[in-house]
């Protein structure tokens, strides 16, 4: 899943996140030709996106540059230095199977601020990852996830680490929500699916720069709470197809 780590790097260069197969399907074809783009950055190394679509873009007219690095922590370690730092501040989030949606939850404001999304392990700190946070000279962190996902021993070998986690992966979300609404202003607010069998939906939404929520089949409830007590939402972007957000889901938070 090294698109999780790829919002903050496409909005940097202002372009959008998105997704191919082992070969670029033809709806990415059309956008690209739609956007007259002529650069692509591919995220991951080719057993995530193939020598073979690295070839088709060159076909297509572009230029091609790649970042990836041995594993997941490795590559958005890559991506993070590629980011870069407008401020001293970072997004930690897990690298681990299972708990990889917490990711999806920071990548909304990390875009917005400028800020990587780097990996860890739930009871260490990769050295790929401890390397990259030196190299860009990065003094304050938020971790992301409770300590079920990333261990009070990691966040505190972490610098400056202040943590945004909830009891399960929605109530992260608004977490994540409420720690930077007063640096995102929430006017607007994507959500999308963060069930598992959703979240390569979700992937493009963290590029748009804005608070994300992940709704359940139907809306939790501290989604609806927090939507209610944000009375200075104006629109609600959602993010996937009904089988992703379904119209019950949607109408909840348009009511609450």
């Amino acid at each position: 899943m090294d698109g999780l780590v790829a919002g903050p790097l496409a909005r940097s260069v202002l372009g959008p996140v998105l997704l191919v197969g082992p070969t670029i399907p033809t709806v990415i074809r059309t956008e690209l030709t739609r956007r007259g783009a002529d650069h692509a950055i591919i995220v991951g190394g080719t057993g995530a996106v193939s020598a073979t679509v690295a070839a088709e873009l060159v076909a297509l007219g572009l230029t091609v540059d790649r970042v990836s690095g041995t594993d997941r922590y490795a590559t958005a370690a890559e991506v993070a230095k590629r980011v870069g730092l407008t401020t001293k501040a970072a997004i930690v989030a897990s690298g681990e199977a299972g708990s990889l949606v917490d990711a999806l939850s920071a990548s909304g404001p990390a875009s917005a601020l400028h800020r990587p999304i780097v990996l860890v392990k739930k009871d260490s700190v990769p050295t790929v990852t401890a390397t990259a946070l030196a190299t860009l000279g990065v003094t304050v962190t938020t971790c992301v996830g409770g300590t079920g996902v990333i261990s009070e021993s990691v966040r505190t070998s972490l610098p400056a680490c202040s943590r945004a986690g909830g009891v399960d992966r929605w109530d992260t979300a608004v977490v994540v929500a409420s720690a930077f609404s007063g640096l995102v202003p929430p006017t607007q607010v994507t959500v999308t699916g963060g069930r598992d069998a959703n979240l390569v939906d979700a992937l493009g939404a963290g590029s748009l720069g804005q608070l994300v929520l992940l709704s359940p089949a139907t809306a939790s409830g501290s989604v609806l709470a927090w939507l209610q007590r944000t009375p200075i939402i104006t629109r609600l972007n959602v993010v996937g197809g009904t089988a992703a957000m379904p119209a019950v889901a949607v109408t909840g938070m348009r009511n609450a």
